[in-house]
């Protein structure tokens, strides 16, 4: 579990564990709270090795965010991919959750991570969430890429951080990675601006060729 610094604080609670599995995932840490704040939670682990797979490998939840000064609130830590594939199937780790700084922020929660899929995949890590300002709230983290038979999911965008009053973009998806080592491309980050942009999703990773990167989000006029 997080801190609880200074009076009136509530620390972040740790993230659970990974569900049943051979190889499980822990639970990301809890944020930090002081001076009225209050701390994200860490993401739960991710469940390795379901039913008829052979070392599937859970990842780790992402820490929750910490929140400094008053009615601040932390980002949620992304809960960590799952290893659910045929055979050494490798989830992704979650992503980290937004820190809240002055007051009445709100840190953008962290991207679930991609889960390993068919044979050797391994899944793309989620993005962080946005810090926040003055009443921001900070853009969510992208959602890794899923891995394909000997794929790697590529990872999700970053949330962008949120100036006064304003909300990140959130960001965008991992790609899928294909089949034979095709990588997925990763999601593009959030968009500037006092409107959420949204990061564009990576591209889906083919034979043998990595797929393109997503572009970072267009922020509204």
């Amino acid at each position: 579990g997080g801190n609880a610094a200074y009076g009136l604080n509530l620390g972040g609670n740790g993230g659970a564990g990974g569900k049943a599995g051979l190889f499980i995932g822990t639970g990301g840490a809890g944020g930090t709270a002081s001076t009225g704040g209050v701390a994200g939670i860490g993401g739960p682990g991710g469940v390795g090795n379901l039913f008829y797979n052979i070392i599937g490998i859970g990842a780790d939840g992402g820490a929750g965010g910490d929140a400094f000064g008053a009615t601040n609130i932390g980002g949620q830590g992304g809960q960590g991919g799952w290893g659910n594939g045929q055979f050494f199937s490798i989830g992704g780790n979650g992503g980290a959750g937004g820190n809240a700084l002055t007051f009445n922020g709100t840190g953008g929660p962290g991207g679930f991570g991609g889960d390993g899929g068919g044979i050797f995949g391994i899944g793309g890590a989620g993005g962080n969430g946005g810090g926040a300002l003055m009443g921001g709230r900070g853009g969510v983290g992208g959602i890794g890429g899923i891995g394909g038979l000997f794929g790697i999911g590529g990872a999700g965008g970053n949330g962008f951080g949120a100036p006064d009053l304003a909300f990140g973009g959130n960001g965008g998806q991992g790609g899928y990675g294909g089949y034979f080592f095709g990588f997925g491309g990763a999601g593009g980050n959030g968009g500037i601006g006092n409107t959420p942009g949204i990061g564009a999703p990576g591209g889906f990773g083919g034979y043998l060729i990595g797929g393109p990167i997503g572009k970072r989000g267009i922020t509204p006029a």
